[in-house]
């Protein structure tokens, strides 16, 4: 399925925080994926990309919020820019 590695998971919050510390790529399309519901085949129709890149940067981007999530002390702490 295309959405094997979808970003479910997190909550809106969460994905609106990690927003803002992720490269420009793995950003629009966990964005466009978690926020907008939007499908891996879709984003890449839309970006002009192919589906092996979009999966690659969702994959990054559910990483690197899985990782913020692990590190996250609950008060506050700051998320570490890629």
């Amino acid at each position: 399925a295309d959405d094997a590695c979808g970003a479910g998971e997190f909550t809106h919050s969460e994905v609106m925080q990690a927003l803002g510390h992720m490269e420009e790529k793995p950003m629009q399309v966990l964005a466009m994926n978690a926020l907008g519901g939007m499908r891996c085949t879709q984003i890449a129709a839309v970006m002009g990309e192919s589906l092996r890149t979009v999966r690659a940067w969702l994959r990054e981007a559910v990483l690197n919020m899985r990782t913020m999530r692990m590190h996250s002390t609950g008060n506050g702490a700051q998320l570490k820019r890629m």
